[in-house]
C-alpha cells in the first residue's frame, strides 16, 4: 500500500476506558490497535444533548500516542495543525473532558510508518 502525504511518500508493506492495549501479535506480525478517543466539549453539550446534538473533539490513538487536529483563530495561527500528545491528555483543553474510547481496528504499519503518513 502506498500512502501519499504532504511531506512525501511512505512505502508500507466502549465505554470509558482507563488503559487500552497498545498492540498484539497476529500471525507472526505485530499489529497495533487503533482507537478513536472522544472528548465532550461540556459547556456546549449541556444544552445541545437535550435535543440530540453535541459538540465533540476526537483524536486517533495508535502506538500509545494520540493525533488530533487543533486549530485556533486569530493571532495563534502557528498553533493550529496536527498535534501529538499522550492518549487522553486534556490538559490543553479548556472546556472539555474525556468521554470514551472506541476501538476502530488494527494497523500493520510500524510506528515510523504511521508518523510518516501524518
Amino acid at each position: 500500500m502506498r500512502i501519499q502525504t504532504l511531506m512525501g511518500q511512505c512505502n508500507t508493506t466502549q465505554d470509558r476506558v482507563s488503559r487500552v492495549p497498545d498492540s498484539k501479535e497476529a500471525g507472526g506480525k505485530k499489529r497495533a490497535y487503533v482507537y478513536l478517543n472522544v472528548y465532550d466539549l461540556g459547556f456546549f453539550n449541556a444544552t445541545y444533548r437535550r435535543i440530540g446534538l453535541g459538540v465533540y473533539h476526537t483524536g486517533v490513538q495508535v502506538y500509545n500516542k494520540e493525533y488530533s487536529f487543533a486549530g485556533q483563530a486569530g493571532n495563534h495561527v502557528r498553533k493550529s495543525g496536527i498535534r501529538v500528545s499522550r492518549p487522553r491528555d486534556i490538559s490543553w483543553m479548556k472546556h472539555g473532558y474525556f468521554r470514551m474510547t472506541i476501538l476502530v481496528g488494527t494497523t500493520n504499519l510500524s510506528e515510523e510508518e504511521v508518523m510518516c503518513s501524518i
